[in-house]
């Protein structure tokens, strides 16, 4: 977690579970047993809000929201509105993911994609205006203070900046993409 205090983990089969530890526990504070532990590859904790968890996979999101002194973890799934399923056919292999400053979360799929989901009910809003293949294959996304950051292959940079009051599109490619120039190192001997 953000704040360094949480650990959240997927244990390998048989058992099959999320783990979501305190930090300075020696014991779990709550597990949760999934059915098919395949599907999922990713996981991780939202910074802004202490006890939520994210799970990603091969047709698979859930996120997961642990309540102390109940000492339980509750799954939920994320839904798409019905504009993004009759609008789009979007990948449902899911490889990467980014809370934002704000709470919301962009997902990155296998085919480049970015989807903008809502913190305030988790459903799949829309697909932002995402790289092609053929410019770079996105491998990393991180938060920053105006917007988020993706990298790829090809030593390239692209920044998605905020836009104030567009709920049809909040965040736009800025500018171009960066293409950071990498130096090797030259024996003279």
């Amino acid at each position: 977690s953000d704040e360094n205090k949480y650990l959240v983990a997927l244990s390998a089969e048989p058992d099959c579970k999320i783990i979501y530890w305190n930090w300075l526990s020696p014991k779990p504070l709550a597990t949760f047993s999934l059915n098919n532990l395949n599907k999922f590859h990713l996981i991780g904790c939202q910074p802004a809000a202490e006890g939520n968890v994210l799970l990603l996979g091969n047709s698979a999101i859930k996120t997961c929201k642990y309540t102390q002194g109940n000492d339980t973890l509750k799954a939920n799934n994320i839904t798409q509105t019905k504009s993004l399923k009759d609008q789009f056919q979007h990948s449902q292999n899911y490889v990467n993911y980014c809370w934002l400053n704000d709470g919301n979360l962009i997902l990155v799929t296998d085919k480049n994609e970015l989807i903008y989901v809502s913190s305030h009910n988790m459903e799949m809003k829309f697909l932002l205006p995402s790289p092609s293949t053929d410019e770079m294959t996105i491998e990393c996304i991180i938060p920053f203070s105006k917007g988020f950051v993706i990298g790829g292959d090809k030593a390239s940079i692209i920044i998605y900046e905020k836009r104030e009051n567009d709920k049809k599109n909040p965040y736009e490619r800025s500018g171009k993409k960066i293409q950071v120039i990498l130096f090797s190192s030259l024996n003279l001997s």
